[in-house]
């Protein structure tokens, strides 16, 4: 996690409302409503996955399969809490 961690670390220090993270794509963040890319290298497929699974409650990974989408919430100490939405744009 600590890829994420270090994003979220960076979007703090930004004053960022939203971060914007998608495999093989360099995130984003959102400040004063307008999105910037942060230079950092793309998360790979894996990681993404490997994000997902730490961050994603149990309980809704059937909703996920089965949705393709869901929302949750995220607590990372000494960072906040978090509104999380994921979802698979394919396979």
């Amino acid at each position: 996690m600590e890829y994420l961690h270090n994003l979220l670390k960076f979007a703090i220090n930004m004053g960022a409302s939203d971060i914007h993270i998608k495999a093989n794509h360099s995130p984003s963040i959102r400040v004063a409503s307008q999105l910037f890319p942060v230079q950092i290298d793309p998360p790979t497929l894996e990681l993404m996955q490997e994000i997902v699974r730490h961050l994603l409650p149990q309980h809704l990974q059937v909703r996920l399969d089965r949705e393709k989408e869901v929302d949750f919430s995220y607590f990372a100490d000494n960072l906040g809490r978090y509104r999380v939405n994921v979802y698979q744009q394919r396979r």
